[in-house]
């Protein structure tokens, strides 16, 4: 359960049918609650709860990881659950996505390189790069408030490093 930031929508993960072992659907709920809307339907399954709303170069999105062709993939959506678009279309998983705090980069979790690492991409999911690379599993990046723009992550082992992401 998440209110956006300015309190005008909010979204939740339920199952439509909950007795199946499908995954949970997301909705959304605008402030006026005279409506439900389905922001991702039976064609893919919500992985992750809506991470967060962030200004971004093409207006508000909103973040969050689903399964539509076999594999957790990246994608952005408009509140209202229009513009979707996956940003990481790949057979890699992807997970943990996080908003910069300016809204222009994503740092994520993704095993395309065959083990988890943590990466970085712009907004619109172009110019991906690599953050981490050793043998731990890299789980959860997070952006710390700290001077210049810094990344934290934790791994497998419990030793959470960060690296210098420049965008």
């Amino acid at each position: 359960l998440r209110w956006s930031p300015d309190g005008s929508w909010i979204w939740f993960r339920a199952s439509a049918e909950p007795e199946s072992d499908r995954a949970e659907d997301l909705y959304g709920v605008p402030r006026s609650g005279k409506e439900l809307v389905m922001l991702v339907g039976p064609s893919g399954s919500v992985l992750s709860d809506p991470v967060e709303l962030a200004t971004t170069p093409i207006g508000p999105r909103l973040l969050f990881v689903a399964d539509v062709s076999g594999d957790g993939d990246v994608y952005t959506m408009a509140p209202d659950g229009s513009e979707i678009q996956n940003l990481t279309d790949n057979q890699a998983e992807d997970w943990n996505p996080t908003w910069s705090p300016g809204g222009t980069h994503i740092a994520l979790s993704s095993d395309r390189d065959g083990n988890a690492e943590i990466y970085l991409m712009d907004a619109m999911g172009t110019a991906v790069r690599r953050l981490t690379a050793h043998g731990a599993t890299d789980r959860t990046a997070t952006w710390l408030s700290l001077p210049g723009i810094m990344i934290g992550m934790t791994n497998a082992t419990n030793q959470g490093r960060g690296q210098p992401a420049e965008p």
